[in-house]
């Protein structure tokens, strides 16, 4: 019985630890999609840039950050890497 309590336990800590995971990557997300599009609406392209690239690390299909990073990269000039 001691050890179906240990176990219980166990597995109970272990589900506390991956939900937390999971809203520390939601949060940084958030965060640095808040940073991105705050670079991005004062004109700095390189910090947003970066950061968007942050964004799509944690969701590589985030529709912004992919968006964003296409017109950077379209006024920048750089079109092999805005067509994707």
């Amino acid at each position: 019985m001691k050890n179906y309590h240990a176990l219980l336990l166990f597995f109970a800590a272990a589900l506390l630890v991956a939900a937390g995971a999971g809203c520390s990557a939601k949060v940084k997300k958030s965060y640095y999609l808040e940073q991105a599009n705050r670079s991005f609406d004062a004109g700095q392209f390189d910090k947003a840039e970066v950061q968007y690239l942050n964004v799509l690390h944690a969701d590589p299909r985030n529709p912004v950050a992919m968006s964003r990073l296409g017109i950077i990269y379209f006024q920048e000039g750089r079109l092999q890497k805005a067509a994707p």
